[in-house]
Parts: C-alpha cells; sequence; structure tokens
C-alpha cells in the first residue's frame, strides 16, 4: 500500500482509479486504500494506524468481506509474517476469490535496493519461503509481464497498463509544421528511464552539425536521476535546447503537451531485465501524440506513429526519430482511437472477469 495523495505516487494513483472506475462500470467496486493520515473505505477514513499490521488486523476483524465476490490486491514486495497471514486469513472465506496484482515481476532484483536489515530478510523470506505456499491462498495473479505464463505457480493473467479516456484530453490534433521537434518525457525521474540517452543523442545530433531540424527536450517531472539530468545538461552546454519544468499537472501539464510533438517512454528496460509496461505511453497516445519506446514495449510495435528503439545504454540517435516523425501521417485523433480500443481499462478489467469467471 502506498499514500496514494503523494505526489511520487501520482501514476499509481492514476492507475488505481482507473481500475476502480472500470469495475464499477461493470458491476461495484470500493477501493481501500491509504492515505497519509489513515486507512480510506471510498472517502471515508475507518482506521488510524501505526503499521501495516494495524491495517492487515483491521480487515481480517472486520465482517465486510463476506459482502464481495472477489478481492482485488495491489501487491507491494517484499511479503512480510503479518502480509502473509493476512492473506491466509483473507481465505478463510471459501466464496472470496483473491487474486494479487504484482505490478513489476520479477521482484527480486530490487532486495539490492533494500535500505534494512530486515527489509532485506522480508526479501529472502518472499523469495525462498511465502512464494512457494501463497498458491493456497491466492486464486489469480495479475502481471504486466508478457514473459511468464506462471507465478508463484499460479497462472499469470497478462494484463497490459491501462488508460481511462478521461485521463488524458486529444490535444495534439496534428503535426506541426515547423522546422522543430519538440521531445517530451513526463515521469518520475530516476535511473532506468535513461534519459540521459536522450541528452546524449542531442549531444551527437549538434556534434554532426544537423540544423534542418531543431530539437529540444523538455523533462517533467522530480526524481532522483534530475540533478544527474540537469548536470549533463549543464556540461554538454546544451541548456538552450533541454527544459526540465519540475511536477506539473492540470492546465500547466496540457500546456507543455501541446506544444510537443513526440512523448518518449522508458528508454533503460534493459536495467529491469527487459520487460516493460509504460502507463505513460498511452497517456502520450491520448493526447495524439506519436511515440518512441524501448523495443521491449512490444504492444504497440508494427504502427506507423510507434518508433522502436534497441534497449541498450547507447545514445539515441535523433536523425532516426527526424525521418521517424516525417514519415507520420496518422492524425491525433487516429492515434488517440487506437489507445482506447486496445489499452482501456474497461477492455483490461473484462478480459481479467472472463478469465476469473470461467
Amino acid at each position: 500500500m502506498v499514500d496514494l495523495d503523494a505526489k511520487e505516487f501520482v501514476g499509481i494513483k492514476k492507475k488505481v482509479m482507473g481500475q476502480k472506475e472500470a469495475l464499477n462500470f461493470l458491476g461495484k467496486c470500493d477501493l481501500l486504500y491509504v492515505r497519509a493520515n489513515g486507512l480510506y473505505l471510498n472517502q471515508e477514513k475507518v482506521l488510524d494506524f501505526l503499521n501495516y499490521k494495524d491495517i492487515y488486523n483491521y480487515i481480517l476483524n472486520s465482517s465486510f468481506l463476506s459482502e464481495y465476490d472477489l478481492c482485488y490486491i495491489r501487491h507491494l514486495p517484499p511479503m512480510s509474517f503479518s502480509y502473509f497471514n493476512f492473506l491466509r486469513g483473507i481465505k478463510k472465506n471459501p466464496n472470496l476469490k483473491v487474486i494479487l496484482e504484482i505490478p513489476t515481476f520479477p521482484y527480486y532484483g530490487e532486495r539490492s535496493n533494500a535500505q534494512s536489515v530486515k527489509n532485506k530478510l522480508n526479501f529472502y523470506l518472499d523469495q525462498f519461503c511465502f512464494s512457494k505456499l501463497i498458491s493456497q491462498y491466492i486464486d489469480h495473479i495479475v502481471t504486466f509481464n508478457y514473459f511468464e505464463d506462471t507465478v508463484f505457480g499460479i497462472e499469470n493473467i497478462k494484463l497490459v497498463n491501462g488508460i481511462s479516456e478521461s485521463q488524458m484530453p486529444l490535444i495534439k490534433k496534428e503535426k506541426s509544421n515547423l522546422k522543430e521537434i519538440n521531445i517530451l518525457a513526463v515521469s518520475t525521474l530516476v535511473s532506468w528511464h535513461a534519459y540521459d540517452r536522450l541528452i546524449l543523442g542531442l549531444n551527437e545530433y549538434k556534434d554532426k552539425g544537423l540544423n534542418e531540424y531543431t530539437i529540444k527536450l523538455h523533462f517533467v517531472g522530480e526524481g532522483p536521476e534530475r540533478n544527474n539530468l540537469e548536470n549533463l545538461t549543464n556540461d554538454l552546454s546544451l541548456n538552450e535546447f533541454i527544459y526540465f519544468y519540475g511536477y506539473k499537472n492540470g492546465d500547466e501539464l496540457e500546456e507543455i503537451y501541446g506544444e510537443s510533438d513526440i512523448g518518449v517512454s522508458s528508454l533503460g528496460l534493459f536495467k529491469k531485465g527487459g520487460a516493460g509496461d509504460s502507463l505513460k505511453a498511452k497517456e502520450y497516445m491520448l493526447a495524439g501524440l506519436p511515440i518512441i519506446v524501448d523495443e521491449n514495449e512490444k504492444y504497440y510495435l508494427g504502427k506507423e506513429f510507434v518508433l522502436d528503439i534497441p534497449s541498450n545504454g547507447n545514445p539515441i540517435d535523433l536523425e532516426q526519430v527526424v525521418k521517424f516523425y516525417n514519415s507520420i501521417t496518422s492524425q491525433g485523433s487516429e492515434i488517440r482511437e487506437f489507445c482506447l480500443e486496445n489499452f482501456s481499462w474497461n477492455r483490461q478489467i473484462e478480459k481479467l472477469l472472463e478469465i476469473v469467471e470461467k
């Protein structure tokens, strides 16, 4: 569980609220979630808590679980003793189907980032103990990893990170006629997005004396990698062509989208094992923007408004980006329509329920 009001989890909040909206469209869904000052059921605060164990005990000691047919849990590793006992306790209701969503799988590589001895121990217990036993208490597992057919011995229901039509209006209806290409990256600025590849690519583009198109990079978001990206920009004297906006939303964000020509997804999937499914790529398409994606984001490949780049640490070839941009014939409305037809949360939840109800 994460605080859905925190800025750093804005992407998670969009995803969770999109899933809730789709479930309510197809039935009835209540959302139990954490905010900074407590545990909430929809909009009502139901518990002040000191730790997650308090939350688990509250749920297990409440009677409301008997009202539901389905319990959908968003899993954040590692699995602790109290969390494992919580899953075991929920399954005492034989009529309740339990679905565990694992947003990133496999996740054992994250063990090296664990900050405390307790957290490291929980990762080991998760990998070598709890994950071996969990199939007794979980009916279905959902991941966004299309390489794995089973997870913890349970069939993997492979979904994609969905979107809601209301998440983003159509902003970019047609291509600009200016000899300028504005590339947009909206994300938490972390190392595994490898946005340094864009900056290094722009430096190579400038060094070659290519000037038919002016290329500018726009980074929206905060994160631990921002200082490194800004320092790289300064070192290469590219400040005239690269902009850092910090966190933006609402009208300010839409204005930046309106000035952009291409959206760029994560460029560092090779740092996370290769597989990936970016929510941000879909938001760009909702806005009507063509996209640049890692070649391992296979859901979009083959579309003329999608440029897939090699999954490595090399600078992005911006000459190739210019050729790609000039080849696009699709209008913004067509890009948006493709996105909604294939990646809406309604479609993803329909797929999930079809499997669960078999």
